[in-house]
């Protein structure tokens, strides 16, 4: 389970992603494989627990888990579009894109730190060609929170499901 997952789904199960040793990812990180939305359930380089006199960081494995299925808290921007900037209220059910971020050159097509937010146009990635409209997830209210769950232009962590695997 990834520290900020909060909701499992049964039967799912995790990918482990070769990536780039000098790469460094955090568990909880969202990241994209290919068209697959997953969080990170492992960090690389792994991470110890706090409170040991271990280092903080191992070396690196080369790997990554990813989980596919499940719903994570996540950071979101509550905007259609980032330049020029044009707010959005995030409400349950509302559709969640990648906006930006950076895509691997060592073949795992993995990208991550991107923007989650609701610009159905953006495009995903720094890749020459890269796709645009790619959908993450969708936004949910946990605990039954009425409204809207982010003001417009708000950025905020939220619930998050993420896309079924098509």
């Amino acid at each position: 389970m990834a520290v900020n997952q909060v909701l499992e789904q049964g039967g799912a199960q995790p990918l482990q992603v070769a990536v780039t040793p000098s790469l460094t990812l955090q568990a909880g990180t969202p990241v994209m494989v290919g068209q697959l939305a997953g969080v990170t359930m492992t960090s690389n380089p792994p991470m110890l627990q706090p409170g040991t006199l271990a280092p903080l960081m191992l070396p690196s494995t080369g790997f990554v888990t990813i989980l596919l299925a499940g719903v994570f808290m996540l950071t979101v921007t509550a905007k259609s579009a980032l330049s020029p900037s044009t707010g959005s209220a995030v409400n349950p059910g509302d559709l969640l894109y990648v906006d930006g971020g950076t895509t691997t050159t060592d073949g795992s097509n993995l990208t991550y730190n991107f923007t989650l937010d609701k610009n159905s146009s953006a495009t995903m990635g720094n890749a020459v060609g890269a796709p645009t409209g790619v959908k993450f997830g969708s936004a949910v209210s946990v605990g039954g929170a009425a409204g809207p769950l982010l003001a417009s232009n708000a950025t905020g962590i939220i619930a998050v499901r993420l896309k079924e695997a098509a």
